[in-house]
């Protein structure tokens, strides 16, 4: 706290002290008191201004608006494969003086835009970009949320997949420090004979220009039972794309 007050603030503050005491030895005792409150209430005002100005300017400068202690993934296809439910639950801790509202950020691979729906927030403005760059929803919070505190953010896809367009896999940008990520892929439509291990794969978000290749840096066993991939990831590195990637 020593650091947000500088030197010129405290020598403003004795001036203007020393003016109006100074001032008050001429004037009755009444008007004295009122001018000496005023001029008090007036500082006290300029220095909780000042401290709330220095607090929003550092939580700027450290350039995270929040962090992701947790991402729940889940990927179900029915029965017949032509319909996709996509959902993701988010733990957001809010890094800045508040939030109203989170950007979410996926892409589709088939041709069909999904249905976009939330449990928990409104659906706002749907912002569409090219190919190379994620789309972007807006979950508006049904209330501010302030500096540390915490809210899930929920995310869901109704998607068309009756022509089978899409691509095998999903994934998730990490951004912002994230504690754990949780895929689970579950393939209703199946058949018992299938038993093929899916991939978990990683590759950084500012690659260099046509090296937008994938690492692989694990693999996980379909679970005959449930149908399932299932993976857990924790305290995966900032900056990098990850991919749970299956055979279709």
């Amino acid at each position: 706290m020593r650091k947000l007050f500088t030197s010129w603030m405290i020598t403003f503050i004795s001036f203007v002290i020393s003016i109006v005491s100074f001032t008050c030895l001429f004037i009755k005792n009444e008007i004295a008191v009122i001018i000496a409150l005023s001029v008090f209430c007036f500082l006290l005002l300029a220095i909780v201004v000042f401290v709330i100005f220095k607090i929003s300017r550092y939580l700027q400068l450290t350039k995270i608006p929040f962090i992701v202690n947790a991402n729940f993934t889940t990927y179900e296809t029915s029965c017949d494969g032509s319909r996709i439910n996509l959902q993701t639950y988010r733990n957001i801790q809010c890094k800045q003086l508040a939030m109203t509202s989170y950007d979410y950020g996926f892409k589709w691979s088939g041709p069909v835009y999904p249905q976009i729906s939330s449990k928990l927030q409104e659906i706002g403005e749907i912002t569409k970009n090219p190919p190379e760059k994620p789309d972007f929803v807006k979950l508006n919070f049904k209330h501010p949320i302030f500096y540390n505190e915490n809210i899930i953010a929920n995310f869901q896809a109704d998607i068309d997949d009756s022509d089978g367009q899409s691509e095998p896999f999903i994934g998730i940008r990490v951004n912002y420090p994230t504690q754990i990520i949780h895929f689970r892929v579950t393939l209703q439509h199946k058949n018992a004979s299938f038993n093929k291990p899916a991939r978990i794969l990683r590759r950084k978000i500012q690659n260099e220009v046509g090296n937008l290749n994938f690492d692989k840096i694990d693999s996980v066993q379909f679970n005959l039972d449930t149908k399932t991939y299932e993976y857990h990831l924790t305290n995966p590195k900032v900056g990098y794309f990850y991919r749970l990637e299956w055979e279709k």
